[in-house]
C-alpha cells in the first residue's frame, strides 16, 4: 500500500527535526538546553503513554475482545489488556520526575519498540489486522501508527542520549 499524504508529511517532519538535531551536535548545547529539551521530551511522552493507557481502559472489554482477536496475543490477551495500560502508567510516573526520567525514557524506547515490533509484524505476517488501539490514535492507518510509533522512538533516544543522568555509568547506552 502506498503511503498517504499524511504519512510522508508526517515523515519529512521527523527527517528535519532529526536533521537539525544532527546539526547541533550534542555536545555544543548547554545543559540548560539539554535539560530543556529531555523535559519537552518526556512531557510528549507523558501526553502519549497517559492518553493510550486512560483510551484502554476506558475501551475495558472491547480493548480485550481486540487482544483475543490478535494472531500473536490471544493466548494472553487478559493478561496484556491490563498489564499494557499498567505499564503505560508507571512509564508516565517515572517520565514525571527528574531522578527516575533515564529509567522512564528507557522503558518508553522499550515499549515503543515492542509496540512497533507487534505492528511491523501484523503487516506483514498476518492474513487478520486487528485493532486494539483507542481514541484518535485508532484512527491512523497502520502505516501512520508505525511512523507514529518511530518517531516517538527517536524522542526516546534523543531524551537518552541528552540526559545528565546518562553519566551514571550503570544507565549509559
Amino acid at each position: 500500500m502506498p503511503p498517504d499524504k499524511n504519512s510522508t508529511a508526517f515523515c519529512f517532519l521527523m527527517v528535519q527535526i532529526l536533521s537539525n538535531f544532527s546539526n547541533t551536535s550534542p555536545l555544543h548545547m548547554t545543559a540548560l538546553t539539554k535539560q530543556r529539551t529531555v523535559e519537552v521530551i518526556a512531557f510528549l511522552l507523558i501526553v502519549l503513554f497517559t492518553y493510550t493507557a486512560v483510551s484502554k481502559i476506558m475501551a475495558g472489554a472491547t480493548f480485550t475482545v481486540q487482544l483475543q482477536k490478535s494472531p500473536y496475543l490471544s493466548d494472553f490477551a487478559e493478561e496484556i489488556a491490563w498489564l499494557v495500560p499498567a505499564s503505560e502508567t508507571i512509564i508516565s510516573f517515572l517520565l514525571a520526575f527528574p531522578a527516575s526520567r533515564i529509567l522512564g525514557l528507557y522503558a518508553s524506547f522499550f515499549l515503543l519498540c515492542a509496540f512497533t515490533t507487534y505492528i511491523y509484524a501484523i503487516l506483514h505476517y498476518s492474513s487478520f489486522v486487528p485493532c486494539a488501539c483507542g481514541g484518535v490514535i485508532a484512527s491512523l492507518t497502520w502505516n501512520q501508527h508505525l511512523l507514529l510509533n518511530t518517531g516517538f522512538i527517536a524522542l526516546s533516544i534523543v531524551g537518552i542520549l541528552l540526559s545528565p543522568a546518562r553519566q551514571n555509568k550503570h544507565l549509559a547506552l
